[in-house]
């Protein structure tokens, strides 16, 4: 962060001048003007402020990167859909016979939003692929969107 601050040369009635301090981040300058009389220390001032912004930059940066963390479920449809309609009804039909086919899709049949990373979610589909539903390669495309 590069920090400087510039006195006005006009004094108020009141004797205060205006200050402008600019804060450089990133190619990004945030401006702060106040009033402030000759006997005003400046320098710390801007050295508070400079720090406060860098820990509130801090936190935002941390806040989008937790919001970026995470997944955001899909809808049972949208992940229906990612399966092409062979392989759906492959599962389907495979679910009529099998019990672990049943219970996955019985699962799926349970929620109204399904986790993709979700542990449950990974092993069904890789069991699906097992039995011939899917291919391993549709199970990472199927996930990975």
């Amino acid at each position: 962060m590069e920090s400087t601050y510039k006195i006005d040369d006009h004094a108020q009635a009141d004797g205060r001048r205006y200050v402008t301090e600019k804060h450089v981040v990133d190619g990004v300058t945030y401006t702060f003007e106040y009033l402030a009389g000759d006997d005003h220390d400046h320098t710390l001032t801007m050295q508070t402020r400079a720090e406060r912004l860098a820990q509130e930059l801090q936190r935002r940066a941390a806040a989008i990167a937790e919001g970026m963390n995470g997944e955001i479920p899909v809808t049972r449809l949208e992940f229906l859909r990612r399966l092409f309609p062979e392989e759906r009804v492959a599962c389907r039909e495979l679910a009529k016979a099998d019990p672990y086919a049943a219970d996955f899709m019985g699962m799926l049949d349970a929620t109204a939003t399904v986790s993709l990373h979700d542990p449950d979610t990974k092993l069904g589909l890789q069991y699906m692929a097992s039995q011939g539903c899917l291919t391993p390669e549709r199970v990472e495309d199927i996930i990975n969107g």
